[in-house]
């Protein structure tokens, strides 16, 4: 069991354990900027929406949304500790047209604003 960037436990092992979500981890991994849906999800994976849900929660313990945001902003902080772009750029890279949109994933998955988190990268 892993952690997440708020410190929630999630199986990361399971996404590439089981072939039905290494499929969907490859997936969104390949164009990171277009976001999933679960039904495309679900597709991708071989079941139905409702049953991908379940399944998904239970081997991974996160809902699909807060995996894949997880994904998202992980990469985004990748781009912020190793390069100069503009913060707009960042969340372009990472799958997000909106600005807000993106401030507010990144605040909600690690608790500080992408600015404050450049910052403190580069104070260091």
């Amino acid at each position: 069991m892993s952690k997440d960037t708020r410190g929630h436990k999630f199986n990361e092992h399971a996404l590439e354990y089981h072939l039905r979500l290494r499929r969907v981890r490859e997936h969104l991994e390949s164009d990171i900027t277009k976001a999933l849906s679960a039904d495309e999800a679900a597709t991708i994976a071989g079941l139905s929406v409702n049953y991908f849900s379940t399944y998904f929660r239970s081997r991974v313990g996160l809902r699909f949304g807060e995996w894949q945001r997880m994904v998202r902003i992980e990469s985004a902080l990748r781009h912020l500790q190793t390069s100069d772009y503009p913060i707009t750029r960042v969340a372009a890279l990472v799958g997000y047209a909106s600005l807000r949109s993106f401030e507010r994933a990144f605040k909600q998955t690690t608790g500080t604003t992408p600015v404050e988190y450049r910052r403190l990268v580069l104070q260091r």
